[in-house]
Parts: structure tokens; C-alpha cells; sequence
């Protein structure tokens, strides 16, 4: 299994492909991660929730992208237990291939996310001790105010870069999720831009969800972005072909559409990474 890949894919919805592609741009939004780990001092546990404004890729081969192609849900069905006579619930896990995080991935050239100045995520471990000292550390400063400056931006750039190495997926309902095996790199704005533009470094829990509410539900910051040119992308991949030809047709010009490889979910499932072959069960999910 190889441990990165040439390219950096972002996966998105279509409307988010749509807007994309139509405008050369990917916009900031604000991520809400939740960061847990011991207290090293007392053995107590601490958790501290923040939105920070980021774009977010993975850098994964391509025979390693199964994860981000399928989607796969937990239901519980009721089961009458035959010995008690009581109602249980089993779980079942039912897979798709819708894609994880959207319909759409488009894959990225390695210089041109080299250019951006992309950077992989600080997975750290609940039991890192360097996770709690920058934890207690954000106690030690305002990240809304100028001083002490150098200080607020090295604290600010190691938490935007930094994950639980595993923690809860809450948008499948996995409390056990390893975040590591999705190798996350992402942009960050710099903070002297986000302050001259007027946009908070970062957000605790309730002010993303207000934010959320007075932007029509998204995340997105329309004011911060970063750009491309249409030769900066090799590959699209895609649930939906129909879908995914209207917006092709509609913002990709013919002679760079040509130049990038075009396929669906499924049959990069079936043809390049193969694993899917004898999984009836699957695809008569399909």
C-alpha cells in the first residue's frame, strides 16, 4: 500500500463541484473539530470544540481512495431476542456509493498544491502530551486580539493543522473513527488576512452554528479563496454521470475537458481498485 499519492483530492457535493469549476476557485469554510486528550498534570480528560476557516484535501493513491467512495450508515433494525422474548436492536451497516463526503472528488496536481502551500494535518494521539500542552496553551492568549501577536500566531497555525489521530465521526454516527487513514492536508488563510478582511481566526461551537444560520446553512467564508487553472486538474470522479456531464458541459471548456480522466465511483471501484468484485451485497446496493 503505497503512503501518498501525486495528486490532492478534494471531495465535494455537485452543487459545490458546480461552483468550483464554474468560478476556478475553491472557497474557505469554517470546519468545526472537537479535540480531546488527557490532562498530563491531573489525569482529568479535556475536550475543546473550534471552527477553523480551511480548504481540505486528502493524499491518498488512488487504489487506496475505497473509503472516500462509498458511504456506509449504521441502522439499527428492532429483532425480537428469541431466549427473553424482548425487542433488540441490531446494527446494520449499509454501503453506497455515494462517496463519504459528496458525489464529486476532483484530483489536483502535487505542484500545484505544493504552490498553495498545502500542509499535512498533526494527527495526535488522546494521550499526547504535546496535544494537551497546546490545548492549555489557547488559555494563555486572546485569538481575537493583537497582542502578543507571534504567540497567538503560532498557537492559532498548530491547532488549524491539528486532529485527533481517532475521534467521533458524528455524520455517520462512528464514535471510533480514525481520522489518520483519510492523510487530511489543508490550507489555512493567514491570520493577518482573515483579521484585515474582518473574519474571526476561529469559532467555538455556538458562533459556527450561528454563522451557519445567517449564511443559508453553509460554512463557506465567500470573501477568502484560493484559484486554479483548469490545467491544474488531472482527474474527476463521480457518483451521478448524468449530473456530472451537465456541469461539464456547462463551465469546461472541450479541450481541457479531454485532457482530464473521467470516471464514476463505481468503476474505479470495480476496475482500478478491484476489492469490490465478489461483494454481491454491495452492489445490489448500487
Amino acid at each position: 500500500m503505497g503512503l501518498s499519492s501525486s495528486v490532492f483530492w478534494h471531495q465535494t457535493s455537485f452543487d459545490g463541484a458546480s461552483a468550483i469549476l464554474e468560478g476556478r476557485k475553491l472557497l474557505y469554510s469554517y470546519s468545526l473539530e472537537t479535540f480531546s486528550c488527557l490532562n498530563t498534570k491531573n489525569g482529568s480528560h479535556s475536550t475543546f470544540q473550534a471552527a477553523f476557516p480551511m480548504i481540505s484535501f486528502f493524499n491518498l493513491p488512488m487504489m487506496d481512495l475505497e473509503s472516500f467512495l462509498v458511504k456506509t450508515t449504521i441502522e439499527k433494525r428492532p429483532l425480537l431476542d428469541k431466549e427473553t422474548g424482548n425487542q433488540v436492536f441490531e446494527q446494520h451497516h449499509i454501503t453506497t456509493a455515494d462517496g463519504k463526503y459528496g458525489g464529486v472528488i476532483l484530483g489536483f496536481k502535487h505542484q500545484w498544491g505544493e504552490f498553495l502551500g498545502l500542509s499535512p494535518v498533526w494527527y495526535r494521539d488522546y494521550f499526547s502530551s504535546s496535544l494537551w500542552s497546546l490545548m492549555a496553551s489557547i488559555d494563555d492568549c486572546s485569538l481575537r486580539g493583537i497582542e502578543n501577536e507571534r504567540y497567538q500566531q503560532l498557537v492559532w497555525n498548530n491547532m488549524a493543522y491539528t486532529k485527533n489521530f481517532v475521534g467521533s465521526l458524528n455524520k455517520y454516527n462512528l464514535s471510533e473513527y480514525r481520522f489518520y487513514d483519510e492523510h487530511e492536508w489543508r490550507v489555512v488563510p493567514n491570520l493577518e488576512d482573515l483579521l484585515a478582511h474582518g473574519i474571526q481566526p476561529y469559532l467555538d461551537e455556538k458562533e459556527y452554528q450561528e454563522y451557519k444560520k445567517t449564511h443559508e446553512n453553509s460554512s463557506l467564508i465567500p470573501q477568502l479563496g484560493v484559484t486554479f487553472k483548469w490545467d491544474d486538474i488531472e482527474y474527476i470522479f463521480y457518483s451521478n454521470e448524468l449530473i456530472i456531464n451537465t456541469i461539464l458541459s456547462e463551465v469546461m471548456p472541450q479541450k481541457y475537458l479531454q485532457k482530464i480522466q473521467l470516471m464514476s465511483y463505481k468503476q474505479l471501484l470495480e476496475d482500478c481498485i478491484g476489492v469490490k468484485h465478489h461483494r454481491d451485497d454491495f452492489y445490489e446496493m448500487l
